[in-house]
């Protein structure tokens, strides 16, 4: 199935589609040429590929500012600026497009302070990310990403160590298709502090991503990845020699979307404007297998827990987000999410006793349920560009950030029906720069 959405999108004559229809009472600019001015930290040719403009074409000057918007919204890009000069000719332009890239080498680091009502303990992450991203030719990419990441509260202590190689091409057979292969690696370790739990594992993840425009800011994303993950997880940390109990998790996923975007939004950091939508829908199928050991009695008697899952996931999500310039200076937006989700699971239970090293009993069961998730988010969000001055984005962004939302979830099982409802405020302030994005942000969620 991936083959052939790749082959699809790959193929279709999508650079034959127009930007947008033309506007009968905008006038159109024919442009003779283009020209990029930058440090040229980015190919002309990745930029060009992104626009979708090219010389000799004539555009109106909403698929210009639609050109420029996409420019924008790349990681790589703080901004561009359009400039229309006369051509050689009567009735022709030189567009000329300023450029503020990021380095090559660059850093995110965050650190976040999340409160909960009720009995859950507080929570403090430190989230860093360490990248480099190297283009070479005329629309290629290659970028690898260090990220440690640690969780800190009262009831455990965990840590993530991620690692991700890339490639990407950003006109792929010339027909403004973006194709990404990324390989991910995940090292996971974490304490609990109340339970004496010790855990560890890794995933190892390759993701591919294919993306081709449609019609003026519209586009169709396919995405499919496989995860295989091994686990140990045990109690051992105050445990005695006469009882010990461990666990061997591990299990792959597959995962299949397709999404179609919508987006008009000015920046990737910090929109001021536009709007965006997305309808992704998708299937994840997951397999698992675990077996636990208990031993007692000096190691006299054990008992093994086999546990083998398979689990079938249908998920439709969708979001529409507008951002509403208020005053200068200041933005507001607000956000609406569905999610829905069809879960078929299907377990099979197998337990073995041994006493010195014999097989005494053996007991085997098996269970399957299925199970349909529903949930509404809304969203309610102010921003305020603390610098104020939109000339000083080569030299960094400073933004405060204030959110609300509400959340609704509702899960039907086979054995019942269970709702909630749950609220978040969130406050953060950010900075980016050419070397990267820093943060600091305040979470407090509470339910009813």
């Amino acid at each position: 199935m991936t083959l052939i959405l790749f082959t699809i999108l790959c193929g279709w004559p999508f650079d034959s589609w127009p930007l947008k229809a033309p506007e009968a009472d905008q006038p159109t600019f024919f442009i003779e040429q283009i020209e990029i001015q930058s440090r040229g930290r980015v190919p002309e040719g990745v930029i060009l590929a992104e626009s979708l403009l090219r010389e000799g074409q004539a555009y109106t000057e909403s698929q210009l500012k639609s050109a420029g918007q996409r420019i924008n919204r790349l990681p790589f890009v703080l901004e561009s600026r359009f400039q229309l000069e006369r051509g050689s000719k009567r009735g022709t332009y030189r567009l000329v497009i300023h450029l503020q890239e990021t380095r090559s080498l660059f850093l995110q680091a965050r650190t976040e302070f999340r409160h909960f009502q009720g009995e859950a303990p507080d929570q403090t992450y430190d989230i860093t990310t360490l990248g480099g991203r190297w283009f070479f030719g005329a629309h290629n990419l290659l970028y690898a990403t260090v990220s440690p990441d640690w969780r800190w509260s009262d009831a455990s202590r965990s840590r993530q160590e991620s690692y991700a190689l890339g490639y990407s091409h950003y006109n792929l057979f010339r027909r403004h298709v973006f194709f990404d292969f990324q390989l991910l690696y995940f090292d996971d370790h974490a304490v609990e502090v109340l339970n004496f739990n010790l855990f560890s594992g890794f995933r190892i993840s390759p993701v591919l991503t294919v993306s081709a425009p449609l019609k003026g800011n519209h586009f169709l994303k396919v995405r499919a990845s496989l995860t295989d993950s091994d686990q140990d997880a045990s109690d051992t940390l105050f445990q005695t020699v006469e009882s010990q109990q461990r666990s061997f998790p591990n299990g792959d996923q597959e995962t299949l979307s397709l999404a179609w975007h919508y987006d008009t939004t000015d920046d990737n950091f910090a929109p001021t404007q536009g709007e965006s939508f997305f309808l992704d829908v998708r299937r994840n199928r997951i397999e698992s297998f675990s077996f636990k050991l208990e031993t007692t009695d000096f190691f006299q008697e054990r008992e093994l827990l086999w546990t083998s899952d398979e689990r079938i996931e249908y998920k439709v999500w969708s979001r529409y987000q507008k951002q509403i310039p208020w005053r200068q200076r200041h933005v507001l937006r607000w956000a609406g999410e569905f999610r829905w989700s069809r879960s078929e699971y299907d377990r099979l239970l197998r337990t073995q006793l041994f006493e010195e090293n014999r097989l005494v009993d053996e007991i085997e069961e098996s269970e399957s349920a299925n199970e349909v998730l529903s949930g509404l988010t809304a969203e309610f969000g102010y921003s305020y560009d603390l610098w104020g001055n939109q000339r000083t984005r080569k030299y960094g962004d400073l933004r405060f950030d204030a959110l609300f939302s509400a959340e609704s979830v509702h899960s039907d099982f086979d054995v019942g029906e269970t709702s909630y409802r749950s609220y978040r405020l969130d406050t953060q302030v950010q900075f980016r720069n050419s070397w990267g994005v820093f943060g600091l942000g305040v979470y407090y969620t509470w339910d009813d």
